[in-house]
């Protein structure tokens, strides 16, 4: 073994006095302590915000630490190194997670509003669904030579097609508590035996979407779904939610009126889902009184359609040049944030090949068919909207860095493209140019990271929470929040479970996660000013409003807290 020619000989004070130094160097860099006044060594009130908070994290940390030796004396495996579907009554039950279900998250900042309510609160809602509306449900049970076209547990309002003996009324199958429980599994990823037995995960993960796809094209069941998810989000502490959000028709089964099962022939998608979420939204805070929550949307494509299928690029045309007119709707201003382009990243399409067509090609432009060329330049005219390229008139917040591929190289695609903040992006650790401040305009780092902690466990990116690239990334000053993606499927609702992996599994202080719950905080500020500048006084206002009105209060509450051992 080679000695270390530079420390080998060095006596013990030396030895200490370079290892402490290496130590600050290291951690010199972690975003937080870029805030405006908020590094926490600084004397100033408004940066320590309360006399407790010292403590307060350090009998957290006390805390974490006797939790790990907990398991390790016991020889038991370390919760967050195993599915959190496994782990989640544990990690109910430890007494940190009662202090991060009294965290204010302030914002939800990424969520598919397909999955975005809990799998308790779907359940209570079929089970509910013949009070709410005299139309039933019908659950595949069965699948055969003489049943292909639909997938065991589907969730369907006609068995149309289906043969007898391959389905059941769901308000009947419901009250046994055996076929409950097997449909329950196939909606969510509660079971960690059959999810652990998928040799790609991704093909579950879709198929629960498939399960319930058609619930949603009833304006009922849309409405209800929405109104309880935001229940939860509020009652988790969250006044703020960013859905990820797709083209939503309500078909009409009505036996006066015939099926209008295709809408989107023309130009100019219905916006009727949009003001279904608006009312929902309205429906939630009559019922949570007290509290409050704002509700915005980010329009979202799948990212498997081929744009060099005709069809599917004149699809994805028109959501993006329907998006852009909406959001220049007096009704829709403040509710439509941009676009996204969603799900499986690795079987998906590479974000560059959006680059021409979509991203910045010509909006109302590109048309693969004569007739829909001219119908868009009608819709253009009709709406006054600018012929520029779609990025100057529609931000974009990509999906990209959620990849197992060393060399893919979607995370600069949606660095270069996504203005605010980018879905997943743990691959950026693979990029140190992106740590480069010389590297970026004006020494900007890069977009926000959208980090999901128990997404990316269970969709199997990172099996043991305690490797997750996050950590790497904070420490070299990235800025990331924190959210829970699906909440239905994974089984996290609201972000208390994945704060608590944050904290737990990954490791990092309670100062990193006040800085998380901060730009969290920071981004419902920004997309309330939009489109005016942040100015200078922007971030005292923001830090003194997050310290006041979230913090504080939390500090207070967190303090009288018993944090005693285990």
């Amino acid at each position: 073994m080679l000695d270390n020619p530079r420390y080998s000989n060095v006596d013990l004070d030396t030895a200490v006095r370079v290892n402490n130094t290496i130590c600050n160097t290291d951690a010199e860099n972690w975003f937080y302590k870029k805030w405006k006044g908020t590094d926490p060594t600084t004397p100033d009130v408004n940066t320590r915000c309360h006399p407790r908070e010292e403590e307060v994290y350090r009998k957290m940390d006390v805390l974490r630490d006797q939790y790990r030796k907990l398991h390790e004396n016991m020889n038991m495996p370390f919760p967050p190194a195993r599915p959190f579907n496994e782990q989640k009554e544990l990690i109910t039950k430890c007494k940190l997670y009662d202090v991060f279900k009294k965290m204010p998250k302030v914002s939800l900042l990424h969520i598919h509003n397909a999955a975005a309510l809990s799998l308790e609160g779907l359940m209570a809602l079929l089970s509910n669904w013949p009070n709410l509306k005299n139309k039933p449900i019908y659950v595949v049970t069965k699948c055969g030579a003489a049943q292909q076209r639909h997938i065991l547990g589907e969730l369907l309002y006609s068995h149309a097609g289906i043969p007898e003996g391959y389905y059941e009324e769901l308000e009947l199958f419901l009250k046994t508590p055996a076929k409950k429980a097997w449909l329950e599994n196939l909606l969510s990823f509660k079971s960690v035996a059959r999810t652990e037995s998928f040799p790609y995960i991704w093909d579950e993960f879709n198929n629960i979407f498939r399960r319930t796809g058609e619930l949603f094209g009833d304006e009922t069941f849309y409405l209800q779904y929405h109104k309880m998810a935001f229940c939860e989000m509020m009652d988790d502490g969250i006044d703020y939610v960013e859905m990820r959000c797709g083209f939503q028709d309500f078909t009409i089964l009505d036996e006066q009126q015939p099926e209008n099962l295709e809408v989107w022939e023309t130009l100019g998608y219905r916006t009727a889902f949009l003001d279904v979420i608006m009312q929902a939204r309205g429906e939630a805070l009559l019922q949570m009184q007290g509290k409050t929550i704002d509700v915005r949307v980010i329009l979202s494509a799948r990212r498997d359609l081929d744009i060099n299928d005709l069809d599917a690029r004149t699809k994805m045309l028109k959501k993006l040049d329907s998006a852009i007119v909406w959001q220049q709707l007096p009704q829709y201003e403040n509710m439509i944030l941009g676009f996204d382009f969603v799900s499986e990243e690795d079987r998906g399409k590479y974000t560059y090949e959006f680059y021409q067509e979509l991203i910045y090609g010509r909006a109302f432009n590109g048309y693969p068919y004569p007739n829909t060329q001219a119908e868009a330049h009608s819709y253009h005219n009709q709406n006054s909207v600018p012929e520029l390229p779609r990025i100057q008139l529609l931000d974009f917040y990509l999906h990209d860095g959620e990849s197992l591929w060393p060399a893919s190289d979607n995370m600069i695609d949606a660095v270069v493209s996504s203005r605010f903040r980018i879905g997943h992006g743990f691959n950026m650790v693979k990029y140190p140019v992106f740590t480069d401040s010389d590297v970026l305009e004006d020494g900007v780092q890069g977009p926000i990271l959208e980090i999901c902690p128990i997404s990316n466990q269970l969709l199997r990116y990172y099996p043991d929470l305690r490797n997750h690239a996050a950590y790497e990334l904070m420490k070299r000053g990235i800025q990331c929040i924190i959210s829970n993606d699906d909440p239905q499927i994974l089984g996290n609702p609201g972000l208390t479970y994945d704060f608590w992996e944050t904290y737990v599994g990954m490791g990092v202080g309670m100062y990193a996660i006040k800085g998380l719950v901060f730009n969290a905080y920071a981004c419902k500020y920004m997309a309330n000013k939009r489109p005016a500048p942040l100015l200078p006084e922007d971030y005292d206002i923001m830090i003194a409003d997050f310290n006041a009105n979230y913090w504080i209060p939390f500090i207070n509450a967190a303090s009288l807290m018993p944090l005693q051992e285990f």
